[in-house]
């Protein structure tokens, strides 16, 4: 970040890769949050404490109060709470500040001419105390509208380190398309930036619309009555979220009893903004997605998870796992690409949407054609989703760069364990 319209830094410091890594400034892309936040990590303050990271708490300026009444009440500084997948995170609202960010194409520390973009006098969140596993904040919806946004999901198999990062770049203009683009319109869900507000007179964060899908179907065939189900709604495209969510109506029409073990696969503990959460999951059938020139693409055997958020009027939220699948097992041969190469989101004008570019290879290889469907399996989608992160922006204290980062402890585990579970389902399936 920068004082607004100068070069002057606000947060960490620039620090050498090759005598750090990029942790204090590697922000997530987030379509499903409306504004940009910066967490623990990006409070730190270029100093070492017995070894340890010291975070600042006051690195950055905070809006403050100027009601006498609001003052007595609450303090000085502007606080804000914000709704998250596991309840409600208190946030500061940070002073008006330039963000800068970079593509993939981007360098922190020696930026390609053209690639760095800002946001500019943008009121971002801050919490010292927040844990975004690993990432140093969130670039949500504030960072994306009015540019075209190009996650390359192929750059995972082709990662510079152990696990790739998917390919991040804001190009000027919307790229071109392909015999296998196939495009999604998006709906805009408004934002209410006063939702939060602990007093009426505070000034509230920036905010922008979030993403909706029209139309996103699912299949659950009840394992005891073998009769299958079907429900249709719209959902949150969200890709700061890692797995794909769906809610207790949607539940309910599939006629899933979650109560009944062979309903449920297991439980998962997700985690955002609030915290974390265990969240129940079922595997549908089929989880279908419709573009626009009415071809179903339709996912097998998908595990989603079952949570409802408060004030979110969607059937569910469509993550990560559905768009990289088929790309775990690749990511461990450095091999073929998954189902899907690319997606675009053209975030300019009024109407949004979104471009998935299918690969060819995989279609052929793998996919089931059943017109006018065709299939892509799903359940290697969920691992790769489940561990690799969705597009990262690596950033020197100012710009976002999609640049690899290492991983976080708890993403080794991750990692083991999901070896673990592709080598045990597929024995299964073997047998």
């Amino acid at each position: 970040m920068r004082e607004v319209g100068t070069t002057n830094l606000i947060g960490p410091p620039i620090i050498d890769p090759g005598v750090f890594d990029y942790r204090f400034n590697a922000f997530l892309l987030d379509t499903g949050a409306n504004a940009t936040l910066a967490a623990a990590a990006a409070h730190f303050d270029g100093s070492l404490l017995g070894g340890g990271v010291s975070v600042n708490p006051n690195l950055y300026p905070i809006e403050q109060r100027t009601d006498p009444t609001a003052i007595a009440m609450y303090g000085t500084d502007v606080t804000y709470f914000e709704q998250g997948i596991a309840g409600l995170e208190e946030f500061n609202v940070l002073a008006q500040a330039d963000v800068a960010f970079a593509g993939h194409n981007g360098s922190a520390f020696a930026p390609v001419a053209g690639s760095e973009h800002t946001i500019s006098s943008t009121r971002a969140l801050g919490a010292p105390t927040a844990d975004f596993g690993g990432f140093a904040g969130i670039v949500g919806m504030t960072g994306q509208t009015g540019r075209h946004v190009v996650l390359d999901l192929t750059t995972m198999t082709h990662p510079v380190d152990l696990i790739g990062y998917i390919g991040v770049d804001f190009p000027g203009a919307a790229p071109a398309t392909t015999a296998n683009t196939y495009t999604f319109d998006l709906l805009r869900l408004p934002s209410a930036p006063t939702a939060g507000q602990v007093d009426p007179s505070d000034p509230v964060p920036d905010f922008v619309d979030l993403p909706l899908i029209q139309n996103v179907g699912t299949t659950f065939t009840n394992p005891t009555t073998s009769v299958t189900a079907s429900s249709s709604g719209t959902y949150l495209v969200d890709t700061g979220a890692q797995f794909t969510i769906i809610t207790q109506d949607t539940l309910n029409e599939l006629g899933v009893d979650i109560s009944d073990p062979a309903h449920v696969v297991g439980t998962l503990e997700v985690g955002g903004v609030g915290g974390t959460t265990d969240i129940t999951l079922v595997r549908l059938d089929e989880f279908i997605l419709v573009s626009n020139d009415g071809t179903e693409h339709v996912f097998d055997d998908l595990t989603v998870g079952v949570l409802d958020i408060p004030g979110l009027p969607v059937r569910g939220i469509l993550g990560m796992n559905v768009l990289t699948t088929g790309y775990w097992k690749h990511i461990l041969a450095r091999s073929n690409n998954g189902a899907f190469d690319r997606a675009v989101f053209d975030f300019t004008g009024t109407n949004w949407t979104m471009q998935l570019d299918a690969n060819p290879d995989y279609i052929a290889e793998q996919a089931t054609y059943l017109n006018p469907k065709f299939n892509f399996f799903g359940d290697l989608g969920i691992l790769s989703g489940a561990l690799v992160s969705p597009e990262l922006l690596t950033v020197d204290p100012t710009a976002f760069n999609s640049l690899s980062v290492p991983l976080p402890a708890q993403w080794w585990v991750a990692f083991v364990v999901l070896i673990a579970v592709v080598f045990v389902r597929h024995r299964r399936l073997a047998t």
